[in-house]
Formats: C-alpha cells, structure tokens, sequence
C-alpha cells in the first residue's frame, strides 16, 4: 500500500532544488506538489526476480532488522514494483553486515543492463573509494572510468548501523546526503546515462540491509538538450567506431583487413570515447588470468576498431598521449606504434586498471592525412579509450654569454668536469669550449682531486662539499667521465 508521510521529510535542499527544475520547465509549480511515497519492506512492494540470487539460502529475506522492518539483500538487483523516477529524491537506511562489500541505490533505471547507482564500500571506509557513483551502461559497471571527486567520496561506513542515504536528482546532475547532513557528501556533475528516466531499485554485492525506503518524484518536464559536443585543445574527438568482436576470433595485434561497418562516435567530458555507450560489454566475471590475458585473444572478451583523421600541413613529430581501458594496440598509417595492458589485476595483483592519460609514444606524421586507428579489448569495468597530440618538447637553445649552457629537454647529455688546482671547467656534449672557469672553494686537497678524475669523491657520508655546494652521488659519478644511460 503506497502510504503518504510527513511533508516535513522534505529538506530545504530538495525544496531549492524543485523550485530550480520548475524554473526549467517552464511551469510555475510549487514543493507542495512533490509528495515522498514510502516503499513498505514487504514482497509484493518489489519485482523480486530482477535479483540475481544464488541458492535458496541466499535468498532476499524481508523481516526485522535492528530493531525495524528491513529486506537483507544477498546480492543482486531488486525493483520496486511501479514506480517511475526522472527527477527528485530516493532516501534509503542502510546497514552493512561484517565483511560486506558492496550497497547501494539505482535509480532511473531501465533494465539490469542500463541505470544509475550511488553505492558504499564498507571495506573501503574512510577512503575515497568509500563512496562511489557508478552507471551501467550496455551491461557493465564503468567504475574502472570515474575516478575524480565528482564520482568518489571518503565516508566512514559502519557495520551493523543504519546509514541514512538521499540522493537529490535535478536533469544530469544528484547530490548524496548522509544522515541528516544539509552538506552533501557527494556531488555527481554528469550522470552518464544524461537526462534519463526510469525505476528505482535496491542493489547488494556481497549482503547487505534496507529500511525506510522512500522516493519523491518531481512532476515531469520536458526533456533538457543534448549536450554541446565536448572539444580540448590537442585531443582527437571525432572518430569512427566498428562493431564490438569476439576478441578470440580477431587478432588485434594485426592492422584489420577489410571493415565494411563504421559508426560516427564522438569524444565526451573529460575527453574519452565511452565505448560502453555505443557496444554491449562482455563483463567477464572471473576475470581471466593474467596469463590469458598476456597472450591475447581470450575467448568472451571484445575489441573494437576506432580510426580518425590526422591532418598535418608539412607534417612534423608530435606526442600522442594515450588513455585506455582494457588493452590496447595502435596504428599510425597501418603501422603498429604501441600497445598497452591496463585490466583489472594485470600489472600486479593491487592494480584496479583505472582509466588515465597515463601514456604517451612519439610519432611521426606525414604531410597531408595521416590515419591513427586503434584497437581496443575489453574484460569489464569500463570500456574507453582517448588520444591527445602535443607538441615535442621544444630545444632550448643555450643562453648569451659564456657562463651559461643549457640543456636539451628530456635527452641524454654527456657532461665532462676538468679540475685543475682551485679551478674547474665543465664541458657539456661535444662541445670544445668550457662553460666558463670557477674557483673551487673548500680546500681540495690533491688526494682528494686525484680521486675526483676518476670520477669519484671518496668521502663519508652522503655528499661532498668540495666545489662549495652539496654534490649528489649522482653528481659524483658523473665528474670526469660524462653520465651515460644507465642499463
């Protein structure tokens, strides 16, 4: 039975919040008329085969709990029956049992496959990964692809005490309470899925527990526009999308012979193709080996083509930075330039496969059009790749005057130390003149300046003071013979 509750439930936040929204469209509408619906805790309140449940032991179970009537969801997924959420408020006590892992809210939902969810890590308290927004998108989680403070918070997560959660939803953007907090814990700038609408729902991985369900809808508005295209100086935004293959019949360490279908995509905020929102995910559960994945080609997993346009005028070196999620292999006009592995426990058994722009190769672009095509695979977590140009960094040439000489960025440079009784010359590459003579201040003894051509001050402790300043080991090993790269 849908029961109405106290108006006073409503928060001057969700009161700001509704007056925004009628603003919006358009209407003139008062709080008045949003009124908060609570869920009983009882089966016929929810779709109870929308839950992924195991064996009849770890069945949903609806009864007392902390001294209130509750639902224990062992995992999975569970609905409420009829309801219809765009805009508004869902509130939800809940309770983490002892070694829990996962509870949370959804909302807008469509199916299993596609919704919005704010859940907490009791295992993860009082860190950042504590508290996390994470939609799913074309049946997976694209958790791995949301890392920064607007989808992440640090909240301390008790066992076996209600937590009072309530999520404030205005068009793409929610709000998370805690408690009767008026500050919000979290604040979600973009929901993936944008100005969607759908049911709301309970969802546990790993056991946990649920009372005093409730939600506020707003009434309903027209939808908002679509988004501006997204565009960053340097990033390559417009790019076409094959479809999704089994990654054991296609090798992606292999340029593709013949593509016949391709999909305009386009880059989004902060600059990634969500390869999530345009091709169903695998979301291989268990992960494969990190043997399997090291060769390649596991059967279940998937990897599509992208390919874009690269225009450059009298062609020229640049860097490209590269972000992806989960492996990846790209060409530059046919020709393999790097591949990269970033899944979920691949490089070491900690490693979460987290999305970044975290590596970059120099590449050579032709005049005229140059085709960079990737190759991306997916395991689960997120599905997402991003390319971005920059320019190499530039030679410095050295400054006037014969004192000061400077350095290539970012390159080996040979450097020879002459020392002479109280004077010192430094050479710099191949050149023939010095940088200029100085006086070696501190008293260098001739013992101590025959080591010094050896290239090495043997002193105690940790540095040297026989030019006047604190020389490194580093600096040490370089005199008199040049630093070279190590092995």
């Amino acid at each position: 039975m849908i029961q109405r509750v106290r108006p006073n439930r409503v928060s001057n936040m969700f009161q700001f919040c509704f007056f925004a929204v009628a603003a919006l469209a358009g209407c003139g509408l008062s709080a008045s008329q949003a009124q908060q619906i609570q869920v009983p805790m009882s089966p016929e309140r929810f779709d109870t085969g929308t839950s992924k449940t195991g064996s009849s032991a770890g069945a949903i179970q609806f009864g007392e709990f902390l001294g209130r009537r509750a639902v224990y969801l062992p995992s999975g997924l569970l609905t409420v029956k009829g309801a219809n959420f765009r805009d508004g408020a869902v509130e939800a006590d809940v309770a983490s049992k002892p070694g829990g892992l996962f509870i949370g809210i959804a909302f807008r939902i469509e199916s299993e496959a596609n919704l919005e969810m704010i859940y907490l890590r009791p295992g993860a308290s009082d860190t950042i990964e504590a508290m996390q927004y994470t939609p799913r998108l074309n049946g997976d989680a694209i958790w791995q692809l949301l890392n920064t403070s607007h989808e992440k918070a640090s909240v301390h997560i008790p066992d076996n005490q209600w937590i009072h959660m309530k999520i404030v939803v205005i068009g793409r953007t929610c709000k998370v309470f805690l408690n009767e907090s008026k500050v919000p814990t979290l604040t979600v700038t973009n929901l993936r899925r944008g100005d969607s609408e759908g049911g709301i729902g309970l969802w546990s991985l790993g056991g946990g527990y649920f009372s005093n369900l409730s939600y506020t809808p707003l009434p309903d508005r027209k939808p908002l526009p679509d988004l501006p295209l997204f565009k960053r100086a340097g990033l390559l935004s417009d790019w076409e999308l094959s479809p999704a293959f089994d990654a054991g019949d296609v090798d992606a360490s292999t340029y593709p012979a013949s593509i016949s279908q391709w999909e305009k995509v386009h880059a989004e905020d902060p600059g990634f193709v969500l390869v999530n929102r345009y091709r169903s995910s695998p979301a291989m559960f268990p992960m494969p080996s990190r043997e399997e994945m090291r060769k390649g080609r596991v059967k279940g997993a998937k990897v599509v083509f992208a390919r874009t346009q690269i225009s450059s005028v009298k062609g020229g070196e640049k860097i490209l930075k590269i972000g992806y999620s989960d492996d990846i292999v790209v060409y530059l006009n046919r020709q393999p330039i790097f591949s990269g592995k970033n899944a979920l426990s691949y490089r070491n058994d900690d490693s979460l496969g987290t999305f970044g722009l975290n590596d970059e190769t120099h590449i050579h672009l032709n005049p005229g059009d140059n085709e960079l095509l990737v190759a991306v695979t997916e395991y689960n977590g997120g599905w997402a790749f991003e390319c971005e140009l920059s320019p190499v960094p530039r030679i410095v040439q050295p400054a006037a005057g014969p004192n000061r000489t400077e350095a290539r960025v970012k390159k080996w440079n040979h450097i020879k130390i002459v020392v002479s009784g109280r004077r010192m010359k430094v050479f710099v590459n191949d050149a023939t003149s010095h940088t200029g003579g100085r006086q070696v201040r501190g008293g260098c003894d001739e013992r101590r300046l025959a080591t010094a051509g050896a290239g090495h001050f043997r002193q105690h402790g940790d540095h040297s003071r026989c030019s006047g300043r604190s020389v490194s080991r580093a600096d040490e090993r370089s005199a008199g013979r040049g630093l070279r790269p190590g092995p």
